[in-house]
């Protein structure tokens, strides 16, 4: 909340001036200010090795922010398009109809507005989502009752991972889309144990994540499925033809509706063997013919054609690992290829072999505790993989969209690693774990 606060602040105070007033002198002395505030809270809220790890965090952050702003060294992801969401926001400064590339070139054009076309401050933003998601992180492990010993682990692979980094430094939406993400997942532990007011915050941030980017949608409809049809008295799925009957008429009408306005036709277009973002035409074309640097044209699959629903579905498993995984090793090109493979995809293939494959002593009592969570947590993970493997068809473009559920995935690999038979919060005092939960999380460990 303070750093919320004093973030706010100090854009209201940049609106006071013109554009013209407000110079770099505004975005230095902000991003010093605010970044103190930070490290306050770091140090008055968390302890010990989880104090160490955010602190180093936002360090890698502030420094990958200063290496993309102030030299030229290339950078995974940072080209043409952090180039256009800038150039389009700052265009719409001087004329009277403005163009928006997608929902983030509206934020960015509102901010511009009032603070003036302060790339540096724009970008800082994307730093303090980064270490935003990283907060969520922790509050969601500390819910759900991962050991000490895991959750800095965790933390340590959230807070190295390259993505991530990137992410937070870089003029891309991503930072706010995993921001958003996080923050949904969070409520919709909430829910689970037993908060209601859980299931509306997850909503509603899983569908502002879905405004700047459509294949969002596929991860409200898997938290939807979750919250309508997991009985959480019994801990299991089960339907009735109530349920069924309304959130069928309500998803056939949600549908209807995007498809008329044209939001949601890009990721049925893999039908017809096409891509796009489901927004204007010059949009998908300047999508169609953007590049992310050495990844631009690792396209792959794009010999499968979809003449049925049944062939999509067919083909629906090979989509979704080219997903996960891409740039598969037979399709490297250069070492650049396999470094991706190694520090980017070889994650997501470990989180999902902990999950799935791994044996562990006492998994097959814990039916009633984590596994309940961990099977519920992957159908909502699995619904937002699918539709999003059928919009992305190049390896950078995988890199970028899997990003967004990365922190989700990790956290239920390692609630999945709790091997003892327990439930993750009995149901009786699920309220009370909550409310204890919010203090200050370990303060034991200085």
């Amino acid at each position: 909340m303070e750093i919320f606060l004093s973030f706010l602040g100090y854009v209201l105070l940049g609106s006071v001036w013109t554009n013209r007033q407000v110079s770099e002198v505004y975005s230095f002395v902000g991003i010093g200010l605010i970044s103190l505030v930070m490290i306050v809270y770091i140090f008055r809220h968390f302890h010990g090795k989880i104090q160490i790890a955010l602190l180093v965090g936002l360090v890698l952050r502030l420094a990958l922010l200063a290496l993309d702003y102030f030299t030229n060294v290339p950078i995974l992801h940072s080209g043409s398009d952090t180039e256009k969401f800038y150039e389009t926001a700052v265009d719409n400064l001087g004329v009277g109809e403005d163009f928006y590339l997608t929902s983030y070139g509206y934020l960015l054009t509102k901010l511009f507005e009032l603070i003036g076309p302060q790339r540096l401050f724009a970008q800082f933003i994307n730093v303090l989502l980064g270490m935003g998601t990283l907060f969520y992180f922790l509050k969601i492990l500390r819910l759900l009752k991962v050991s000490y010993k895991k959750t800095l682990i965790a933390l340590w692979i959230l807070v190295l991972m390259p993505q991530m980094i990137i992410f937070s430094g870089i003029l891309l939406r991503e930072s706010l889309i995993i921001f958003l993400a996080t923050v949904s997942f969070y409520y919709l532990v909430e829910w689970y144990l037993g908060r209601n007011r859980g299931a509306l915050f997850a909503l509603v941030t899983a569908c502002g994540a879905a405004v700047l980017h459509s294949g969002m949608l596929g991860w409200v409809f898997g938290i939807a499925f979750i919250i309508l049809f997991y009985n959480r008295q019994y801990n299991r799925i089960s339907f009735s033809v109530l349920r069924v009957s309304l959130s069928s008429a309500f998803l056939i009408g949600f549908v209807v509706l995007l498809l008329s306005q044209k939001v949601f036709t890009a990721y049925l277009d893999p039908v017809l063997n096409t891509e796009g973002e489901g927004i204007s035409s010059a949009a998908v074309q300047y999508l169609a013919n953007s590049s992310t640097g050495h990844f631009a044209q690792s396209s792959y699959l794009t010999s499968l054609n979809y003449a049925s629903v049944w062939e999509v579905v067919l083909f629906s498993p090979l989509k979704v690992l080219y997903f996960l995984s891409a740039p598969m090793p037979w399709d490297w090109r250069s070492l650049v290829d396999a470094i991706a493979f190694a520090l980017d995809s070889t994650f997501y293939l470990f989180c999902l072999w902990g999950i799935y494959f791994k044996k562990r002593k006492g998994r097959k009592r814990s039916k009633q505790g984590t596994q309940n969570f961990v099977q519920i947590a992957m159908v909502g993970f699995w619904i937002a993989v699918v539709l999003y493997s059928f919009g992305t068809s190049t390896a950078g473009t995988a890199i970028r969209h899997r990003a967004n559920f990365f922190p989700i995935l990790l956290v239920i690999s390692f609630v999945c690693s709790i091997s003892r038979t327990k439930q993750v919060v009995s149901n009786q005092a699920r309220h009370l774990e909550i409310d204890r939960h919010e203090s200050t999380y370990c303060t034991k460990h200085k």
